[in-house]
């Protein structure tokens, strides 16, 4: 596929959906046929052409979308090959199912970025919503697999309900990161909100900032050396953010939830 270039028509009203627009599905078009897709407008079907200016041409497999000035919510969502570059802030479910290829948001993203992903890699330059790799509403596995990476902030639950894959974020997650984790990895760097871990049963919380005290649920196993970080920090490669800051070995761990059979474990590098 060769590339294209989506600039929002001045006048675009209501959020717009654009799960139509995965890479994969766009490979062997033409710039008339990419603008017939059907896309959703304030709840309306429209053409993609009568909401954005389409141009082609630029990196083979890649989608740029310009963002300025309206929201635009499933960017990337099911998507399992090529390349999305959002050029501003993207809405909720950013990524949201991704089963390959990659997304990258030059903004902020909105909540259930990476929801029940399974592969791939999402990249947010700015803060994350609420739900950040989590389950889609009503439903009871999050993320499964893939790269999550954020320079902000994550808001609340991320890694809720996680089962595998690898969240980093630069700075501070909200509350109840982590709650019901089966396996992964969270990493934040900053402050992490009250309840973490909450209902682990499996996985790693690893946190660049102590907790004022161990959270409910947790108990302290001491300091130990740990070769699982250095090979995290392998794994990561370049989207590595705080990770990537100083070499890791040694870490307090934590283990919990106790009610759920103490199986988790919080890391707090020293």
């Amino acid at each position: 596929m060769t590339g294209f270039t989506l600039q929002p028509r001045a006048g675009v009203a209501g959020p717009v959906e654009l799960l139509a627009l995965a890479p994969g599905r766009l490979r062997g078009l033409g710039a008339d046929a990419v603008r017939r897709i059907v896309v959703t407008v304030g709840g309306l079907p429209v053409p993609l052409g009568d909401a954005f200016d389409v141009a082609e041409g630029g990196d083979e497999d890649t989608l740029v979308l310009r963002t300025e000035g309206f929201r635009a919510d499933g960017i990337g969502q099911g998507m399992a090959e090529g390349r999305i570059v959002v050029q501003g802030d993207a809405g909720d479910r950013l990524g949201a199912r991704l089963r390959g290829g990659q997304v990258t948001v030059e903004g902020r993203a909105g909540s259930h970025a990476g929801a029940a992903m399974a592969g791939g890699i999402v990249e947010i330059l700015g803060d994350a919503g609420d739900f950040l790799g989590a389950a889609m509403p009503a439903e009871p596995r999050g993320m499964t697999g893939g790269l999550i990476s954020v320079r902000g902030s994550a808001g609340a639950r991320a890694g809720e309900r996680m089962r595998r894959g690898t969240i980093i974020v630069d700075g501070a997650a909200g509350e109840f990161c982590g709650a019901f984790m089966v396996a992964g990895t969270v990493a934040a760097g900053g402050a992490c909100g009250a309840h973490a871990g909450y209902g682990m049963r499996r996985g790693t919380l690893l946190l660049g900032r102590a907790p004022a005290a161990a959270p409910e649920g947790f108990v302290d196993a001491g300091s130990h050396d740990w070769v699982f970080l250095s090979l995290l920090q392998r794994h990561v490669g370049e989207p590595s953010g705080w990770l990537g800051s100083r070499p890791l070995a040694r870490a307090r761990r934590l283990i919990g939830d106790m009610a759920e059979g103490g199986r988790g474990e919080i890391l707090i590098p020293e």
